[in-house]
């Protein structure tokens, strides 16, 4: 049965082999405008049991999954169903057994996600002839990984760049701000738009600003983008 630490994160019960404990992450501090891919990813493991989490680098591939555990480690606990977060080489290392039904998500971070996506692939049709009955969330991005899991089945979500909304949302959540004028508002919706909605970048810029104590509208006009 799923259980949560003390910091309130998901963890396997100990119910099996201790050394396979693997602690969920801690919930992510701010997940803004993923509301949408929380219910599609949860559906899809319903349906298929196999999904892989697709999207370019810093648009929160990593972070939807560690939103997910957190979401639904409640439901998951209901079924008697143990949440475990991993790395591909650990994986390789220690797999499920057989028998478990629960659910596996394996991620690295961006920095190693594609030296592990190339070799993750070669290991993957046999990972799923070892633990048949587990249900595997998997991110990665590499052609390689893409065509091997499509093959056996997975179910692809494709994580999209945030809304403008969501954007503007996100940096101002980030930046601890209580009131953000009109202008910089607008200033905030093209720094969105220029970085692509991707989250990373976003962050990023936020951090920047505040560094420098700098408006949004004076990072535009600087193009520190």
């Amino acid at each position: 049965m799923a259980a949560s630490d003390e910091t309130g994160r998901p963890v396997l019960s100990a119910t099996g082999d201790s050394h396979s404990l693997w602690q969920w992450p801690a919930k992510p501090a701010r997940l803004i405008g993923r509301s949408v891919e929380l219910m599609r990813l949860h559906g899809l493991l319903d349906a298929h049991r196999r999904v892989l989490i697709c999207g370019p680098k810093g648009i929160g591939k990593r972070t939807l999954v560690c939103a997910y555990g957190h979401r639904f480690s409640v439901e998951y606990q209901q079924k008697r169903l143990s949440l475990r977060f991993t790395t591909p080489s650990r994986l390789l290392a220690q797999p499920p057994p057989p028998w478990d039904a629960g659910l596996v998500a394996v991620s690295d971070d961006d920095a190693a996600q594609d030296a592990a996506d190339a070799d993750f692939a070669d290991h993957l049709p046999a990972l799923v002839r070892t633990a048949p009955l587990a249900r595997l969330l998997i991110v990665g991005s590499s052609a390689a990984l893409h065509e091997t899991a499509t093959t056996l089945g997975f179910a692809m979500l494709t994580v999209p760049p945030l809304s403008v909304e969501d954007g503007v949302a996100l940096l101002i959540a980030h930046s601890g701000r209580h009131s953000v004028p009109a202008a910089e508002k607008r200033a905030a919706a093209r720094l969105v738009e220029a970085l692509c909605g991707v989250p990373a970048r976003l962050l990023h810029m936020a951090d920047l600003a505040h560094a420098q104590a700098l408006p949004w509208s004076e990072c535009l006009r600087r193009h520190l983008i």
